[in-house]
């Protein structure tokens, strides 16, 4: 192994843990109302994307509402024109996959299969090239997701990408959901001591994730 990916994943790890460390404290320490939004927009800047939002289930699961969204400079936000109030005849595909506890990894929208065209169509009016979305859950139940979205470039969404945002959205439904905050930073902490040993194996290896609702 040479000393150049060691130094640049001691970088990543560093910016991993800056970035974990700004999300907590925001979530459990700031009153702002904003909160949640300054929070993603930390999210967006490590990944960086163009796009992070959070989408919630409502009405016995017969909704989506995307209730939070920042975008990069230059991006414009969709969210009160498309996002809104989604039914499951909307996006019948979506609520399948994140309703079953799988992530949607989408390297390529023009690839998207022909049971998501209702999705392809939603997605492509926001100019989404890639796109990588994961469930948050409660009690073992998925109540919503978090989404990351590409827009000036496509994305080949790995391993490492797909961890790191388990262990985020871990920390803000957590801090959500939690309204004593006591072991949170304890279980955040084993989290990414976790993730870090398998950072280490990646310097060996990165495998490209194999989930269900992955598109090449």
């Amino acid at each position: 192994l040479t000393s150049q990916p060691s130094d640049s994943l001691l970088a990543y790890m560093i910016d991993l843990r800056k970035t974990m460390t700004e999300v907590l404290n925001l979530l459990l320490f700031s009153e702002n109302n904003d909160v949640i939004d300054q929070a993603l927009l930390r999210i967006l800047n490590f990944f960086d994307v163009d796009r992070v939002y959070v989408g919630s289930f409502q009405e016995d699961n017969q909704i989506v509402d995307v209730t939070h969204e920042v975008t990069c400079d230059g991006v414009i936000s969709m969210r009160e024109d498309l996002l809104r109030q989604l039914t499951r005849e909307d996006i019948p595909w979506w609520f399948e996959e994140i309703g079953q506890g799988r992530d949607i990894i989408i390297n390529d929208v023009s690839q998207m299969p022909e049971a998501a065209h209702k999705e392809q169509e939603v997605i492509q009016m926001q100019s989404i090239l890639s796109l990588l979305v994961i469930p948050i859950f409660k009690n073992g139940a998925p109540i919503g997701f978090i989404g990351l979205d590409s827009v000036r470039r496509y994305r080949r969404w790995n391993a490492l990408d797909l961890e790191n945002l388990r262990i985020l959205t871990d920390i803000i439904s957590s801090a959500i959901d939690r309204k004593q905050a006591q072991g949170l930073m304890e279980h955040t902490t084993q989290q990414f001591m976790k993730s870090e040993s398998k950072f280490q194996l990646s310097l060996i290896h990165i495998s490209e994730p194999t989930r269900q609702a992955e598109i090449s």
